[in-house]
């Protein structure tokens, strides 16, 4: 989704569920130091800054501008190896984009870290950015990837009657069926809320959605 569109808060609140059941997390941060991600997630009442100070959530910032590709996985894999690692959420893997290496290198590389990930049994979930908040278009930045993994969840912002609101819906999803429904998606203080199919209007996932009594008028 693009940005604004609840994709950090989403992995945070994965990793937040895996604590109090008892697993261990990683958030592995690609773009903007996670310390005012953490702070948002506390405030919607996931409690995380506490997870992070028991040793149940690691949290590691690494930049994708200053790493190899080789490296971010050899220090992603050690970190998972080490602390018995069960859900992960990457944030920020369109940040591979700007490393300096063959673009057609990437879903190769992104096919064995996944590979990798599933052999230890880790859950994972990565947020990709999309450039465009608004309009039809809706690509993927990073060529390949998109058929390389098992689900994929979208989300965005669209604007209905001068108001902006988020939905999310399920795109992909690999050896068994999914929901087709559009859904509302709410960030509150007491979380995140995913709510009923918006029935009232066409559209919604450009961005610019129509109304059903403009499109029969």
């Amino acid at each position: 989704g693009p940005s604004g569109s609840g994709k950090t808060l989403l992995g945070l609140s994965f990793l937040a569920e895996g604590a109090r059941r008892g697993q261990q997390g990683l958030y592995f941060a690609l773009n903007e130091p996670p310390a005012l991600s953490i702070d948002a997630g506390d405030h919607i009442g996931l409690d995380f800054s506490s997870h992070v100070e028991s040793g149940r959530i690691e949290v590691i910032w690494q930049p994708a501008l200053e790493e190899s590709l080789d490296l971010l996985a050899h220090n992603l894999l050690t970190a998972v190896r080490e602390r018995k690692v069960q859900r992960l959420f990457i944030d920020g893997l369109d940040a591979l984009d700007d490393i300096n290496i063959q673009a057609e290198r990437i879903p190769l590389f992104f096919t064995a870290l996944m590979g990798e990930l599933r052999r230890l049994g880790v859950t994972t979930i990565s947020a990709v950015e999309l450039s465009s908040i608004f309009g039809p278009s809706a690509d993927i930045p990073i060529e390949g990837v998109s058929a390389r993994v098992e689900n994929i969840i979208f989300m965005r912002s669209v604007e209905i009657k001068s108001e902006l609101r988020r939905v999310v819906s399920i795109l992909k999803t690999r050896r068994t069926g999914h929901e087709g429904l559009i859904r509302e998606f709410k960030i509150t203080d007491q979380g995140i809320e995913v709510g009923d199919k918006l029935e009232s209007a066409e559209a919604i996932l450009t961005g610019v959605a129509r109304t059903l009594r403009e499109i029969s008028g």
